[in-house]
């Protein structure tokens, strides 16, 4: 089953983790911005409109 981790990375070519949730609201919470602002940023580089620093990261999970 599918499991995802929301990220917010540094915005140089590294793109080192910064914050690590589960949810886009555990991590707009940790970064002090709303839940919104969290999933805009990923919708608008996801469209190409623009890089952004919050990233939503697929982690398969083996089942057993």
């Amino acid at each position: 089953m599918a499991k995802y981790l929301w990220l917010k990375v540094t915005l140089d070519k590294y793109e080192l983790p910064l914050a690590v949730a589960e949810t886009s609201e555990e991590l707009a919470r940790l970064v002090g911005v709303s839940g919104n602002a969290v999933r805009v940023g990923r919708s608008q580089e996801k469209r190409g409109w623009k890089r952004s620093s919050y990233k939503k990261v697929r982690i398969d999970e083996d089942e057993e």
